[in-house]
């Protein structure tokens, strides 16, 4: 825990580390003008991108966290302007604070827990920037809330800012001839406008906003720069043709296959085609796989390759970790995505609605008859959700004998009984061994039947848990337990 002078510091990031406790400022309550303070907690979220681009979440360095006040006639009345204390009695702790240089936006390391006891009891916008190791914008949470009004802890969720295009066009130059084939891409590039994005005059969300919680930024809210023209060639395998930590690939992308005259060939004049393909909306990144049915290139005196002798397999993918759509090509379909699927029978397991758990509880997700008790348990003094084996008969707890993952703002368990096939398989990383539990979120807990989740050779089992309320001690704002929906046990 990173501590100031006075403990006064900007924001919470990354762990659980205070509760709301809203309060007017001591000192000279009977001035009304000035705005009081919020004991807020907030939790930095990241999306999961390792299978998007270089530059994981866990690979972020520092973060840099900016608080905007929204139209405050302590700033002119400006949509938003950098806290800097105006709004606070002159000389109280909270106006010493916001108005010293280098406290806002002030820089963490990414991984790095502090805290706030001086939020602004007042609409606000705040920005959290992750950025790797060359300063660069990769990551960008904005959330746009008022403290008096917000639950906390508040999660700052993050969009990635890349992209990514992957090209594989071994299904060509596998064929007879293929070695003297040359193909590129070529498509444009717009860079992430990071100042206009986070200035933004309004953001939007394509899911139900928390309490106190006016806007939060997705995909769609980005803003670009105008974007330039790049061409690329393409190797061999995935060929990763464009990864860009905080650019976009917009419009078309047209891949150019051209085949030279050959010596071995004569008589056989050169000639190329052209392949145009979308590329991925927001919040997506493309996969690109080029086959074709021909038995060779150089078979004929000429070589009258067309569009169609080629089929374009296009998958986007999101970037999100929860899943993906699959495009349409000449000749081809995408598919992709990640997630849970249903059990062995084919059939989804059981949904239990509204349960109940705190401190004092847990809530059996499996049991091996006289043997095992697996349960969710809940931890109020670190707020944080696990997972805990229980021997039948006697014997230790073993906690932490599992993991979570956060999948997103999304009611999954509601998805799935829509559409079963909604995700096409369990997540293979991006786990922790606990988690804070959020409304509004999602989570897949993976665990084992067996007393050693580590080392046992069992299978996976999997559950979802969709978390619906909190459970608040009325006198001290402190979350006792939460509500949630669950389904499982999956088992694959």
């Amino acid at each position: 825990m990173k501590k100031f002078n006075l403990i006064f510091a900007l924001i919470a990031i990354v762990m659980l580390v205070g509760l709301t406790n809203c309060k007017k400022d001591t000192e000279n309550t009977s001035v009304t003008k000035y705005v009081g303070t919020v004991n807020g907690s907030f939790v930095a979220q990241d999306a999961s991108i390792k299978v998007n681009k270089d530059l994981a979440p866990d690979q972020l360095v520092t973060r840099n966290w900016i608080m905007y006040v929204k139209n405050s006639p302590f700033y002119g009345n400006q949509s938003l302007a950098l806290v800097k204390g105006n709004e606070f009695i002159t000389g109280s702790a909270a106006q010493q604070w916001w108005s010293k240089d280098g406290n806002n936006p002030i820089s963490f390391a990414a991984n790095q827990a502090v805290y706030s006891n001086l939020t602004p009891a007042e609409p606000v916008r705040l920005v959290m920037e992750g950025k790797d190791g060359s300063n660069n914008v990769a990551y960008l949470g904005i959330v746009d809330f008022d403290a008096t009004a917000a639950q906390f802890p508040l999660a700052v969720n993050s969009v990635s800012l890349g992209d990514k295009l992957i090209i594989n066009a071994d299904g060509l130059t596998s064929k007879p001839g293929g070695s003297s084939i040359s193909i590129s891409a070529t498509f444009q590039v717009a860079p992430v406008n990071v100042q206009a994005t986070e200035t933004t005059s309004q953001l939007f969300f394509n899911g139900s906003l928390l309490p106190g919680v006016s806007g939060i930024l997705n995909f769609q809210g980005i803003r670009y720069n105008a974007s330039s023209a790049v061409t690329k060639p393409v190797g061999t395998g995935d060929c990763v043709v464009f990864d860009g930590t905080a650019s976009k690939i917009q419009g078309t992308i047209i891949i150019t296959i051209t085949f030279p005259p050959l010596s071995s060939a004569p008589g056989v004049s050169g000639s190329s085609t052209t392949l145009t393909v979308p590329a991925a909306g927001p919040g997506q990144y493309k996969k690109i796989v080029l086959t074709t049915t021909k038995l060779g290139w150089y078979d004929s005196a000429t070589i009258g390759v067309t569009d169609n002798d080629i089929t374009v397999d296009e998958t986007n993918v999101s970037v999100d970790g929860t899943g993906s759509t699959g495009g349409t090509g000449t000749g081809g379909t995408g598919t992709g995505g990640t997630g849970t699927g249903t059990d062995d029978q084919g059939t989804l397991p059981p949904v239990h609605p509204s349960n109940s758990l705190n401190g004092l509880s847990t809530y059996i997700i499996d049991k091996v008859e006289e043997q095992l008790v697996t349960s969710l348990v809940f931890d109020f003094a670190s707020t944080q959700a696990s997972i805990m084996t229980q021997p039948i008969g006697g014997g230790a707890n073993v906690m932490n004998n599992g993991e979570l993952k956060l999948m997103g703002q999304e009611d999954l368990i509601s998805e799935l009984q829509l559409n079963p096939q909604y995700l096409s398989g369990p997540p293979v990383d991006g786990y922790s061994s606990s988690v804070t539990p959020l409304i509004g979120r999602s989570y897949i807990i993976r665990y084992k039947n067996a007393l050693n989740y580590v080392t046992s050779n069992a299978p996976y089992r999997y559950g979802i848990f969709y978390v619906t309320s909190y459970d608040v001690d009325p006198n001290t704002n402190r979350i006792l337990g939460f509500t949630f929906n669950y389904e499982g046990p999956f088992t694959h």
